[in-house]
């Protein structure tokens, strides 16, 4: 809504005066209007008419005249109209003469009889659903500050990402003036659109058409649809490249791009004729053909380029490899080969070679050179000759064929080969040779153990023998035995040899095995193994004894079997076999347990009972323990398994022992959860612990300890429908933002430390409590406390806020901030609803509280004190400010205390402003307002700086000011004198003046505080003087007085204040005073120093002083 110069007029008085001198006689006068303007029906937001429309004044001098000057003049009063912002200013105009008067009324009313214009949305309007200032309606009125907007609203879906929203809006004013509209926007969504399809990109031959093709979009509302294309040629004919490009927006600047590519080219290589490949032997010379090419393309001939190659071989022969290659203007290359191959296939041929050989196995073989070499020749090269053996084993090892194969190999890898034989045999027997003819050898000796020496030159042999016995003696085993060996080589030739041998029988049979000494459990039955034996010389036989003797222990006894065995020549051996029948066996267990066993809860199995039962065979007292342990694995993936150790001993009588352990894993049911119950998250039914956490300072559950966290914690928590209240403990904290709904409660002892930081605490959200918090900042620091655009409804209550002293690095301005206001965001919203109480600020450059330009609205400060406010250098002057608001509406301050401030509120720009009830010391301007309304104001209030240059209203001063009986002046218009010296008021009376004559005119009213009013001069308002003493000598000096009342009360000489002698003063110049004799002594210098006036044996500081104190003395 505009601002109207008019409203200035509010409640206020304007005179106009018009004399004219009329001669007329001096009775019976009468006057009349002749002529008499007519009311004026006006807008509200009309302007009052500037030119003056006089009334005529007819004066009726029938019977009597008079001389006299005819004065014209109006009055213009202004009242409030039936609704705000319409208003009736009645002029009553006047005529008088000759002490005769008449009047007459004239009505200017203005009226709002225009409805509010809706001026949100536009009707058809695509919009962004970020773009919620022009989503949402809006309306506003020529009159009006306020008006009441209601609306419906319904929502379809044209097509995805699009909402089709049609609004019913009514719009009403304060006076009854009412529009209703129906609009209809189009919100997309921040999802850039799709196509639903995009032409694919073709790669063509040079010979295919080419078509050009559309994007296709599902979705044409509110879209922006471009498409282009550009056409660009390759070097090389027959080829080109189209691209196409589709662009689709959205109405949020959303934008999907696409394109296609369609490549027309000379893709086909040229047809390359090659003369087919040639084999020659050597000498023949081949005939070279040449190769053409031709280009389908561009239908022409093209010139092939022939790359010529020859490879060497080995041999000196030679293979030609021809490279074809054509290419077209587009570069397409086919390529072909020729190979003519020259080649040698004819093998060498041997000139000599050595002849076969037959050998026997006992001749010496000859060298290599003794059996000769193989000689070989080549037409082509020369020939390589190498040589090769191969032994092919004959029918008996000792024959063998040694073949000798040469191989001759020409230069290009013609071979021929052929073989030597060299054939070895073995036609001669082994030959036997015998220690002697005859032997002798005990019976049962080794008879061949002196065996004969056989001789074979070629292979291995073997070696047969037989023995005959011939009887001889008295007994069987006598004997005389021939010997007969055949010797036999591996090719079958043999011989044959005889021996004999007497032989007498001195040895006993033997056992070939016998029963080992036995141990056997008591609950075995006998099993009785009899011995082996046997006689070399001859048959032999057996006899045994059996005896029995008990044991150590019940069951247990041992068994004696006693053997002897005989030969007919009266050989004989005896030996014992001992059998202990002994109880070694441990018990046993009737049901073995488990070495092992997994049991699963989630299977239904349970742990099983401890094994009770065991067998002993011999023992039936036998006893069994078992000890159990058990663990639980808590490690990472074990699943809280118990592992239970049984450890089972079964014992008998004869300390028998069987010790069993079983081992049962035991999953159990898994829980997971905290199972400390210290911590906030502890749960009883736990057994697998995945974390705990534990309340900080705040209370809160795995908090950081940090107020940001908990303050974060806490907005989280009333998002999820829980409490919004913060209780802070005592404690020194970092600054924090504050982005929703909260209430911070602070204990005692609360303190946030702003030092090196911007702000202490800045709030974003609405609906925000901060209370009892103190907070200290530094020379980094700008505001205690900031409230900005959408923290609405904001609560600073009891807090200590002291310490801001950086200039605002935002607009320059050189003023630090208690709590500061401002509105931050793009569409100008200003902070409503904030409600400072209860405050202690302090110690702070600048200003306590800030209500920026356009900032606020709705604000309650009440409560609060207000001290120290530092001043700072602005524009000349330093200014400190309690309060400062500009261009604010409903504004309420009341109940605070400002002290040693220079500005207690100021006020810019601002409507309805309530300021009350406040106290105030050392305090140079208890209020300072230039505004365009009117504000209660019930403070007496001298004058104080004010900038006058405002926009709009160019040297006029709009400020209260009030006079010496606490009466404030009427808000009317406040002109500067001509030589910018004075302040003149709308009745022409000089109402403040320059009082330091400082003022250079510039429109800027220094700070002169109350001087207009202080008589004496001395800075202090008449209101605010102390009488008393102001001499600080005097005894009953008053520090807090001002203005000196002559009631200074000096101190008699020699004593103090309190009648206390001083006795320094009392005594006087060249005496002292003697505290033991109580009395003045004049100062006399000590024999025995002349300078030692104490008499302490040095001259020391003190005689120093005295000395001084008899400076100026006249000695007699």
């Amino acid at each position: 809504m505009r601002s109207n110069s008019n409203k200035a007029l509010l409640f206020s008085f304007v005179f106009f005066g018009l004399s004219a001198h009329i001669f007329a006689q001096t009775s019976e006068s009468l006057l009349s209007f002749s002529s008499f303007p007519d009311d004026l029906n006006l807008s509200c937001n009309d302007d009052m008419p500037s030119e003056i429309e006089y009334p005529i004044v007819a004066l009726d001098t029938i019977g009597t005249s008079c001389n006299g000057i005819q004065v014209l003049n109006y009055l213009d009063v202004t009242v409030q109209g039936d609704c705000p912002n319409t208003y009736v200013v009645k002029r009553t105009w006047s005529a008088e003469i000759c002490g005769e008067t008449i009047s007459a009324l004239q009505s200017f009313t203005f009226s709002d009889f225009t409805p509010p214009v809706i001026i949100r949305p536009i009707d058809g309007a695509h919009l962004c659903e970020t773009d919620l200032v022009n989503i949402y309606p809006a309306a506003q009125d020529d009159c009006q500050f306020l008006v009441s907007l209601n609306f419906d609203q319904a929502d379809s879906n044209p097509c995805d990402g699009i909402i089709l929203r049609t609004y019913e809006i009514t719009a009403s004013d304060n006076c009854g003036n009412t529009t209703f509209e129906t609009r209809s926007i189009y919100i997309h969504d921040q999802v850039p659109p799709t196509f639903s399809s995009v032409p694919p990109s073709l790669t063509l031959s040079c010979a295919d058409a080419v078509i050009l093709e559309s994007a296709t979009y599902d979705c044409e509302t509110g879209m922006t649809y471009i498409e282009d294309g550009e056409v660009s040629y390759p070097n090389c004919s027959g080829s080109l490249v189209q691209t196409q490009t589709y662009s689709l927006t959205d109405a949020c600047g959303a934008t999907v791009n696409a394109s296609r590519v369609i490549t027309v080219e000379d893709d086909i290589p040229p047809i390359l004729n090659v003369p087919e490949d040639i084999s020659l032997s050597c000498p023949a010379v081949p005939v070279l053909e040449l190769a053409t090419a031709y280009d389908e393309c561009t239908d022409e001939d093209l010139s092939v380029i022939e790359v010529i190659d020859t490879l060497v071989s080995n041999c000196g022969l030679m293979t030609l490899v021809r490279t074809f290659s054509a290419t077209d203007a587009c570069g397409n290359t086919a390529s072909g080969l020729q190979t003519i191959t020259v080649a040698d296939t004819t093998a060498p041929v041997f000139s000599f070679f050595p002849g076969d050989l037959e050998l026997d196995c006992a001749d010496e073989m000859p060298s290599d050179e003794a059996l000769g070499y193989a000689t070989a020749t080549d037409e082509c090269s020369d020939a390589l000759i190498t040589l090769n053996e191969v032994i092919t084993n004959g029918n008996c090892p000792s024959s063998y064929i040694r073949e000798r194969i040469f191989t001759a190999e020409d230069g290009c890898g013609n071979v021929v080969s052929a073989s030597q034989l060299i054939t070895v045999t073995d036609i001669t027997a082994p030959q036997i040779l015998l220690s002697a003819d005859t032997v002798f050898a005990e019976c049962g000796g080794n008879l061949v153990n002196d065996p004969p020496e056989i001789l074979n030159d070629c292979s291995e042999f073997t070696v047969t023998s037989s023995i005959s016995y011939l009887p001889e003696g008295t007994c069987l085993g006598q004997a005389i035995s021939t010997f007969t060996y055949v010797a036999t080589d591996a090719c079958g030739n043999s011989s044959t040899a005889a021996k004999t041998v007497v032989i007498t029988d001195n040895i006993a049979p033997v056992f070939t095995s016998f029963p080992a000494d036995t141990l056997l459990s008591c609950d075995v039955e006998i099993t009785l193994e009899l011995p082996e034996f046997e006689d070399d010389c001859s048959s032999a036989s057996m006899s045994e004894t059996l005896s029995e003797a008990p044991g150590d222990c019940p069951g247990e006894r041992n068994v004696t079997r006693t053997f002897t065995i005989s030969d007919p020549c009266g050989n004989t051996d005896i030996r014992i076999q001992s059998i202990a029948f002994i109880d070694t066996t441990p018990p046993t267990f009737a049901i073995v347990p488990p070495d092992f066993l997994e049991v699963y809860w989630l299977d239904g199995d349970t742990i099983p009972s401890p094994v009770t039962e065991i067998i002993d065979a011999c023992d039936p007292n036998a006893v069994l323990t078992m000890v159990e342990s058990s663990s639980v694995d808590e490690s990472e993936g074990a699943n809280l398994a118990q592992t239970i150790t049984r450890t089972y001993l079964a014992t008998d009588g004869c300390q028998n022992e069987t010790t069993l352990t079983s081992t049962i894993v035991y999953y159990p049911q898994i829980i997971q959860g905290c199972t400390d119950s210290d911590a906030c998250n502890y749960n009883p039914d736990a057994n697998l612990d995945n974390g705990c956490f534990y309340n900080d300072i705040f209370g809160l559950c795995n908090g950081d300890n940090t107020l940001q966290g908990a303050i974060d914690a806490t907005v989280a928590t009333a998002a999820a429908g829980g409490s919004n209240v913060l209780i802070v403990p005592a404690g020194s904290f970092n600054p924090v933002t504050i982005s929703a709904s909260i209430v911070l409660q602070a204990d005692p002892g609360v303190f946030i430390d702003a030092t090196g930081h911007l702000n202490g605490i800045s709030i974003t959200g609405p609906s925000v409590t901060v209370e009892g918090i103190s907070i200290l900042g530094d020379g980094n620091t700008v505001s205690g406390i900031e409230i900005l655009s959408g923290a609405d409804n904001a609560t600073v209550r009891n807090c200590d806020i002291s310490g801001m002293a950086l200039a605002n690095p935002v607009n320059g301005s050189p003023l630090s901030y208690g709590v500061l206001c401002y509105q931050n965001n793009s569409n100008g919203t200003p902070v409503s609803g904030t409600l400072i109480e209860g405050n202690t600020f302090h110690d702070i450059s600048g200003a306590a509280i800030s209500l920026s330009t356009n900032g606020a609205t709705g604000t309650q400060i009440s409560g609060n004190t207000f001290s120290n406010i530092t001043p700072v250098y602005f524009e000349g002057e330093f200014i400190s400010i309690g309060i400062q608001a500009a261009s604010t509406t409903d504004l309420s301050v009341f109940n605070n205390s400002f002290h040693m401030v220079i500005g207690a509120t100021s006020v810019l720009l601002s409507n309805t402003i309530d300021i009350y009830d406040n106290t105030y010391s050392s305090v140079s301007a208890l209020h300072i307002e230039t505004t365009t309304d009117n504000a209660a104001f019930s403070s007496l209030a001298y004058w104080a700086r004010a900038e006058v240059n405002i926009p709009g209203n160019t040297n006029v001063l709009k400020v209260y000011f009030a006079n010496l009986d606490g009466e404030i002046a009427n808000p009317g218009a406040f002109t500067f004198a001509n030589d910018g010296t004075e302040v003149i008021d709308s009745n022409g009376e000089t109402y403040v003046q320059d009082c330091h004559g400082v003022w250079d005119g510039s429109g800027i009213l220094t700070a002169c505080g109350c001087d207009i009013f202080d008589e004496d001069a001395d800075g202090v308002c008449p209101d605010d003087e102390v009488d008393g003493c102001t001499d600080v000598t005097a005894c009953n000096y008053d520090p807090l007085a001002t203005e000196e009342d002559n009631s200074c009360i000096e101190d008699p000489v020699g004593f103090d204040c309190n009648g206390v002698l001083t006795p320094n003063e009392f005594c006087g110049t060249g005496t002292f005073w003697n505290a033991e004799s109580g009395e003045c002594e004049v100062i006399t210098l000590g024999p025995a120093c002349y300078f030692d006036t104490n008499a302490n044996g040095s001259v020391d500081s003190s005689d120093l002083l005295t000395l001084l104190s008899a400076y100026g003395l006249i000695c007699e």
